[in-house]
């Protein structure tokens, strides 16, 4: 290699984004998006490690972008972190790019592979009642070089309780890229009029059971009225229960549970709303899936999503956890297509303005190249 090359390869960005599966979710999503777009970069080598498992989002990395699949399958496993090790020291990887719970192993190799770990905090609910993090975070928290926060509330909160510089946190959006439908993934519309699209896993923190009391109340006033639940089913106990309190609230026919969907582009795009009714969020990227696919939204006042949505200007914003201002905010945006077309095109306008996948990387590209040069 002559020096010229050794000059280049020297400067050259290596970068990893690990994450622990690949199943659909919106800390995965965005994982992947940041490994293909480095990927298409030039003067960068980009790679994805996983730490337990692989999922849906498989097919959807690039052919560009190295990958290692660790199968972890205890806390602390030895053989995964040895491997991680290895295949950092192979690739001369100098950029360590940890998404939510995925810091740990990375930490542990720090020090023996000279890596900066930049730390992407993409969930509130890590953060205890007293509004201090556990343990593993503050204490681990001095090896991290960079932290993105998704929210504003979680960009004060590390800056209040990591041991990291201020300068060294920043408030990073989160960005999407939705694939267009192939023939084969276009869906026949139900025999229903208005159509809602909730995109989030079932867990607590997304309150399905908010969202069905809400539409409950709905289907009062607009019987025709069907909701596509659209996300990972961790239990079949918790589908169960939710079907259970739909039956008793009248609305078990209105309510399609898909599991886990590849590409949520085939259900927006027969939505005539999206809806979330979290009890908490940082940034929800299937907010901004939505303003890609020009729907009117309303969903709850949490995390950023006020800010995402301007207040309301954008869409309809309702106290989480109250299932009545939530049915009363999508009545009114069903019963009023002009004024929702009109919030719509103007929160896809603000989207792809701030929101794109060009706007962010820039930041995260400043980031990295001000670390590599330490």
């Amino acid at each position: 290699m002559s020096q010229a090359d050794n000059r280049k390869e020297k400067g050259m960005l290596r970068v990893v984004q690990i994450i622990d599966s690949l199943t659909t979710g919106g800390s995965e999503m965005v994982a992947v998006n940041i490994a293909n777009a480095l990927a298409e970069m030039p003067g960068i080598k980009s790679h994805l490690v996983v730490t337990r498992k692989p999922g849906s989002l498989q097919q959807k990395i690039s052919d560009k972008v190295g990958q290692l699949y660790l199968e972890k399958r205890r806390v602390i496993d030895v053989r995964a972190i040895w491997r991680l090790a290895r295949y950092i020291k192979r690739h001369k990887i100098n950029i360590v790019h940890a998404h939510s719970t995925s810091y740990f192993f990375p930490v542990l190799i720090k020090w023996a592979t000279g890596i900066k770990i930049v730390w992407h905090d993409h969930y509130g609910e890590k953060i205890l009642p007293s509004g201090r993090r556990p343990y593993p975070y503050i204490g681990l928290s001095y090896f991290f070089d960079f932290v993105f926060c998704v929210s504003e509330p979680l960009l004060k909160n590390a800056q209040k309780h990591l041991n990291v510089p201020l300068e060294k946190i920043q408030y990073l959006p989160n960005f999407s890229i939705l694939n267009a439908t192939t023939p084969q993934e276009v869906l026949a519309k139900p025999n229903a009029t208005h159509i809602l699209a909730m995109v989030a896993n079932i867990r607590p923190q997304k309150d399905h059971e908010n969202m069905i009391r809400a539409l409950s109340m709905v289907k009062e006033i607009i019987p025709d009225v069907h909701l596509f639940a659209i996300g990972i089913i961790n239990s079949q106990d918790d589908v169960k229960h939710l079907l259970e309190l739909a039956a008793k609230l009248g609305v078990a026919e209105n309510i399609t549970f898909t599991g886990e969907v590849a590409n949520i582009q085939q259900y927006l795009a027969l939505a005539n709303l999206g809806v979330l009714s979290s009890k908490s969020e940082g940034l929800p990227l299937s907010l901004i899936e939505y303003g890609l696919a020009s729907l009117p939204v309303v969903c709850t006042h949490v995390g950023q999503c006020s800010s995402v949505l301007k207040g309301g200007e954008y869409g309809w914003l309702v106290p989480p956890s109250d299932a009545r201002r939530l049915a009363e905010a999508i009545v009114t945006a069903l019963s009023s297509p002009a004024v929702a077309r009109q919030k719509a095109l103007a929160f896809h306008q603000f989207v792809e303005a701030n929101y794109s996948q060009q706007a962010v990387m820039g930041k995260i590209l400043k980031c990295y190249e001000q670390l590599v040069k330490k």
